[in-house]
């Protein structure tokens, strides 16, 4: 076992991330880069498929992994396998990412007496989908009701999905603690840099977000249809994976749109860095969302956002400020402030040079390891999760 990310074995900590690419494995991956740098009192381990791109990540910052052959389905093997590990490695707490892995990791947790802390990265996304939406994802729903009541600790992004927890879920508001943010920030653009892009060559629109109903993709398309009859030469970068019949469904809708020509579904990339300098302006028009934290990642770079008036959005975006809101599934008010920021040069140079620097701050790795390693020691209670001095 690589031993070049464990600082102390105080506390012994099993990550289990979501098995799909996107904001999940996004967080998890700053998460483990955070405890890297600021991580002192707690030793990671990394429950992951063999030879899967959570394995190549953790393993490239020196975090050990065991591997559990997790699917996209419920298999009793990862349980058997999460409470072997449990056992032999000695693990203090078990950290789930996903609702299947949740559920998984909280039998293994049942069996071995392990607290169990789950991190809900998106309140009520498996509620009030559309038709078409397959029968064991609805099933998810209904096990979240009842995981949220027998996990030790729920992490959640935004104080807006607290409340949703509590109001809707029926969660103890003692067993909910908000965590908002896990973003290891780059160096602010330079203001030669954002006004190199008002220029009208510049005309890309980014939505870094999961291709879903739940994100609102499809309102995007449904607003980029207007926005192409007066700017033809914009571009649409859809930038994230999803299920195979959601992308479907999104690729039929910009066919009957006639936009297609316009609109790039690009799939997981990697380094986002190039599009967010790139980009005009970053959209996040999601239905229901935990926080957005490619709106943070974009402001960072000094790109204008536009999101929706739901979730942790409006705990990011000051309207007219930093960025515009907008209301949910609204796509004409969506145009508008698309439209706005490809037309008005002053506006967009207002948002790109807004001073977000303490707005950041406030989403900074360095404060989001340490409120992990807070909720770790509270659930064991005990004196050796103290780091020295502490």
């Amino acid at each position: 076992m690589d031993g070049a990310a464990q600082v102390t074995s105080n506390i012994r900590v099993l990550q289990v991330p979501p098995l799909r690419r996107g904001g999940g494995i996004s967080y998890i991956t700053n998460l483990l880069r955070g405890f890297l740098k600021h991580g002192q009192g707690v030793s990671i381990l990394v429950a992951c498929p063999p030879g899967s791109y959570t394995e190549a990540q953790a393993r490239e910052l020196g975090f050990p992994c065991v591997p559990v052959p997790f699917q996209d389905k419920f298999d009793f093997r990862s349980v058997l396998e999460l409470r072997r590990i449990c056992r032999e490695e000695r693990i203090d707490v078990i950290h789930s990412h996903d609702i299947l892995q949740t559920f998984l990791s909280m039998m293994a947790a049942k069996m071995t007496g392990v607290p169990l802390v789950a991190s809900v990265h998106m309140v009520g996304a498996n509620k009030g989908l559309k038709p078409g939406a397959p029968r064991r994802t609805k099933l998810y729903a209904f096990f979240e009701f009842f995981l949220f009541k027998l996990v030790d600790r729920i992490i959640v992004l935004s104080e807006a999905n607290k409340k949703d927890l509590i109001a809707k879920e029926h969660v103890s508001a003692r067993k909910i603690t908000v965590v908002p943010g896990c973003i290891d920030f780059p160096e602010p653009s330079s203001t030669e840099a954002n006004d190199a892009r008002t220029s009208d060559s510049t005309v890309a629109v980014l939505c870094p977000t999961r291709a879903g109903l739940e994100k609102g993709t499809d309102v995007l398309l449904r607003a980029a249809a207007l926005v192409l009859e007066e700017r033809p030469a914009a571009e649409f970068l859809v930038v994230g994976e999803g299920p195979a019949w959601e992308l479907q469904l999104l690729q039929k809708l910009a066919k009957d749109l006639d936009i297609e020509s316009r609109v790039r579904f690009m799939g997981f990339v990697d380094n986002m860095e190039e599009l967010y300098r790139q980009a005009r302006v970053t959209v996040l028009p999601s239905r229901t969302e935990g926080l957005g934290m490619t709106l943070l990642e974009s402001l960072s770079y000094g790109t204008p956002v536009i999101g929706t008036r739901v979730g942790g959005i409006a705990e990011i975006v000051e309207d007219g400020v930093n960025g515009l809101l907008v209301p949910s599934e609204d796509h004409r008010a969506l145009a508008k402030a698309i439209l706005t920021l490809l037309n008005d040069d002053n506006m967009w140079l207002k948002l790109a040079r807004a001073d977000t620097r303490a707005m950041l701050e406030r989403f900074h790795i360095r404060g989001a390891v340490e409120a992990h390693k807070r909720i770790y020691r509270d659930l064991l209670g005990k004196d050796r999760a103290q780091e020295p001095g502490g």
